[in-house]
C-alpha cells in the first residue's frame, strides 16, 4: 500500500511547482465619486457607456468605457472630452519622477528615491532605498527614464507589471504569468492582442479621430460632428470665447439601434437617445452678465483681503453644473448633494474632500453611512457594507 507520507510528499511537491493565483486582481473600471450623474468632487457630471470587456484571460478582462466627463478637456482617440481610460493609458516623465495615467484612468505620481533626502518623513524612509520611483501611499513602483517606464506592483499588488516606451501602454502581464499587447502605427494605437489572438482592432478618419472599434469580432462605428461650445471668463479682464469643437454624437454596436448623443448650445451634452429611449439632461449656464456680476464681486473682496468663501459657497448657477436628467433631480448646497427620485424620494451625498469622508443618507432615509476615502487616489478604503462608488442608478 502506499503510505499517507507518500501522499504528503507529493502534494508537497506538486504545490512548489504549480504557479500560485492567490494574488490582488485589478479592478479595471474608470472610478469617479458620483451621486448618480453629478460629481461630488467637482461642478461636473459623468456619463459611461459600457461597449463590452475582450475575452482575455479572467483576471487581464477589462472593459471598454467609453466615458463622457463635463470638466475634462483633453483631445484624444475619440476627439473632445470622451475617452475610453482603459485603451489610453499613458506614462509622462514630471520633474525627477513619472506620472502614470493608469488603464483605469487614476493618476498616479511617483517620487524619485533618494535616500539622502532629509525632508522625506520617517515613514516613506523604507520606500525611498533602492532605484528608480516611488508613490505615497500606493503598492506600485516605477523604473526608467523618460518616456519608456515599467510601473511594477508590490505587496498586494506584486506580479503586476505595465510597460511603457515612448509613454505609451506596450504590454500588461499579470501574476499568472499571462500578458496582453497593444500594437501601435506610429502613434496610433491600431490593435490589443493576448498569445497572437486579435481582441481589440481600431480603426481610424484621416483626422486621427477612431471611427470603428472591433471588439471580440463585433464592429462599433463611431460618428462625430463639429460643434459650438462657449467657455465664460475666469476673471475680469477675459472674454467669452466662442470656438467650434469635434464632438462624438453616435455609437452603432453591429446592426443594432445606434446610440445618439446630442449637446446644447453651450456644447454640454444634453441628451442620450437610443430607440424609443430617451434621457435628457438639463445643465446649468451662467450669463455673461452674471458672471462678471461674480468676478467683480471676488476682485473686490481679494483687493480688501476679505475672505471669498462664502462668496464661493453661496453661487447657485454655475456652467456646467447637471440639474436634472430623466430619472433624478440634482441640487446642490455647498459640499452636499441631493438626489430626488421620480417618486420624489430623495438622498443626500455629503463628501468632505479635507477629510475623505463620505456620508450617505439613502431613499429610504436610513442614517448616514460613512465611508473613510484616500483624497489621493480615489477610491482607496472602504469601510461600509458596499461599494463607495456605487452609483444610485
Amino acid at each position: 500500500m502506499i503510505s499517507k507520507k507518500f501522499f504528503a510528499s507529493l502534494f508537497v511537491l506538486v504545490s512548489l511547482t504549480l504557479p500560485s493565483f492567490a494574488y490582488e486582481k485589478l479592478n479595471w473600471k474608470s472610478r469617479a465619486i458620483t451621486a448618480g450623474k453629478a460629481s461630488l468632487t467637482s461642478n461636473s457630471y459623468r456619463v459611461v457607456r459600457n461597449l463590452g470587456a475582450p475575452n482575455f484571460s479572467p483576471e487581464l478582462r477589462f472593459p471598454l468605457q467609453l466615458v463622457y466627463d463635463s470638466g475634462a478637456n483633453k483631445n484624444g482617440l475619440f476627439a473632445s472630452i470622451w475617452q475610453i481610460p482603459q485603451l489610453e493609458s499613458r506614462a509622462f516623465p514630471k520633474g525627477k519622477g513619472v506620472e502614470w495615467i493608469t488603464p483605469w484612468g487614476e493618476k498616479i505620481r511617483f517620487l524619485q528615491k533618494d535616500p539622502k533626502n532629509k525632508d522625506i518623513l520617517d515613514i516613506f524612509k523604507t520606500e525611498m532605498k533602492g532605484r528608480g520611483c516611488f508613490a505615497l501611499f500606493q503598492n506600485w513602483n516605477a523604473t526608467g527614464k523618460k518616456g519608456n517606464w515599467t510601473i511594477s506592483g508590490k505587496k498586494d499588488k506584486k506580479g503586476w507589471s505595465f510597460t511603457y516606451r515612448d509613454s505609451r501602454l506596450r504590454n500588461i502581464s499579470s501574476p499568472a504569468g499571462r500578458s496582453i499587447k497593444f500594437y501601435y502605427q506610429g502613434t496610433k494605437l491600431r490593435k490589443v492582442m493576448q498569445n497572437g489572438a486579435l481582441f481589440v482592432a481600431l480603426n481610424y478618419d484621416r483626422s486621427g479621430k477612431v471611427v470603428e472599434i472591433t471588439l471580440n469580432g463585433v464592429k462599433h462605428s463611431l460618428s462625430y460632428k463639429k460643434l459650438p461650445y462657449v467657455t465664460l471668463p475666469t476673471n475680469i479682464a477675459d472674454k467669452a470665447k466662442n470656438f467650434d469643437r469635434v464632438m462624438l454624437t453616435s455609437v452603432k454596436r453591429g446592426a443594432l439601434s445606434p446610440i445618439k448623443y446630442s449637446y446644447d448650445s453651450y456644447g454640454y451634452l444634453n441628451k442620450i437617445e437610443r430607440g424609443d429611449f430617451k434621457d435628457e439632461l438639463k445643465i446649468d449656464h451662467e450669463t455673461l452678465k452674471e458672471r462678471f456680476k461674480y468676478l467683480n464681486k471676488l476682485a473686490d473682496l481679494r483687493k480688501r483681503k476679505k475672505s471669498t468663501r462664502r462668496l464661493t459657497a453661496s453661487r447657485t448657477n454655475i456652467t456646467g453644473r447637471i440639474i436634472s436628467d430623466s430619472f433624478f433631480k440634482y441640487s446642490y448646497r455647498q459640499n452636499i448633494v441631493t438626489v430626488r427620485n421620480l417618486d420624489r424620494q430623495k438622498a443626500t451625498y455629503d463628501y468632505d474632500i479635507k477629510k475623505g469622508i463620505l456620508s450617505i443618507t439613502n431613499f429610504a432615509g436610513r442614517l448616514p453611512r460613512l465611508i473613510s476615502l484616500n483624497v489621493m487616489t480615489l477610491p482607496i478604503t472602504v469601510k461600509s457594507d458596499r461599494c463607495a462608488t456605487r452609483r444610485i442608478e
